[in-house]
């Protein structure tokens, strides 16, 4: 009876991987498909504990089937696209950080610490309407330069919007401030260069909406295209924020330049779990910077954990 009982649950588990595989496969075709590819990880690791738990059931099938999903899970897990830690780059000339505080002022103040304990140069942040507009630059004073958006959640026309903001401590010779009004799910970008003492720095920070509704799938790819669009040829660039997508997702493949750091062992999101969560909190850099280090940082309070990264102008 006990045998009976584990071959009907190892069966189930292995349709219930097979479900997920067609998910995986079927990503590019948006909603619902699409999330699926936020768990590459998961479901690598899934796919293996299956494949030998059907070699030790003795299911020949089963163990082919799991055996298969581990593999294509594994490898697009283990190909992540990502710029690794250069030694040869010396020491970081600008740090940049990113952090969704969800709206809680203590998380915000307690950012703001770590990130003057860190030196951070740049940073974004994301659902930061947890306090007012003249609290929040107060709190933020040590990186006097940059941009707030507005924070309209669920008001007339359901607009979700939520204040983003960037700062440095260094002036912004230019800024620009886009928001793509298409509808109830667009969000904020905003958009600066930062006047770095080698060269200026285009800094684009943005947190489209999760992409957990079919439009909302669509806006970010919408939102993610017109980013890339407007990247400088010269690769200065950072685009960072809470976005709300894995590296393996279809949409992520719109984003110009690559995440700083690996990965793919990395967890931004939930905030309590230091591995086995997912990570949608990202940095990314275009050609002209290289990357000392990349980590996520500590338990703030939030839902989600910073991310941060040293860089280096490149030469050319």
């Amino acid at each position: 009876m006990k045998r009976r009982v584990r071959g009907g649950l190892l069966t189930a588990a292995v349709i219930a991987l097979l479900g997920a595989s067609f998910a995986w496969l079927s990503a590019p075709l948006g909603f619902p498909f699409e999330l699926s590819r936020h768990f590459t990880p998961q479901l690598a690791i899934g796919a293996g504990v299956l494949a030998v738990w059907s070699a030790f059931a003795r299911a020949p099938a089963r163990g082919a089937a799991a055996c298969l999903a581990a593999l294509v899970f594994g490898w697009a897990w283990t190909a992540a696209p990502y710029r690794a830690a250069d030694a040869a780059s010396g020491p970081a000339t600008l740090t940049v950080a990113v952090f969704n505080a969800r709206y809680d002022p203590d998380a915000l103040a307690r950012f703001a610490q770590w990130a003057q304990a860190e030196g951070v140069d740049v940073l974004m942040l994301a659902e930061a309407h947890g306090l007012d507009a003249p609290a929040l630059e107060q709190l933020f004073a040590a990186w006097p330069h940059g941009r707030l958006s507005d924070a309209e959640i669920g008001a007339a026309g359901f607009r979700w919007t939520t204040r983003s903001a960037v700062f440095s401590r260094w002036p912004v010779e230019t800024t620009e401030f886009a928001h793509r009004a298409t509808g109830q799910f667009s969000r904020p970008v905003i958009q600066l260069v930062v006047s770095h003492p080698d060269g200026p720095i285009q800094v684009t920070g943005l947190h489209p909406f999760p992409p957990m509704l079919p439009r909302a799938v669509v806006e970010q790819a919408a939102i993610f295209d017109a980013v890339a669009e407007q990247v400088p040829a010269a690769g200065r660039f950072i685009v960072m924020g809470d976005l709300n997508t894995t590296v393996w997702s279809p949409n992520y493949a719109r984003l110009p330049g690559l995440r700083a750091g690996d990965p793919r062992f990395a967890s931004t999101f939930p905030a309590p779990f230091a591995v086995g969560g997912i990570a949608i909190d990202h940095i990314l850099v275009g050609d002209g910077l290289s990357v000392v280090h990349a980590r996520v940082g500590p338990d703030l309070g939030s839902d989600h954990r910073p991310v941060i990264a040293g860089l280096t102008l490149s030469a050319d």
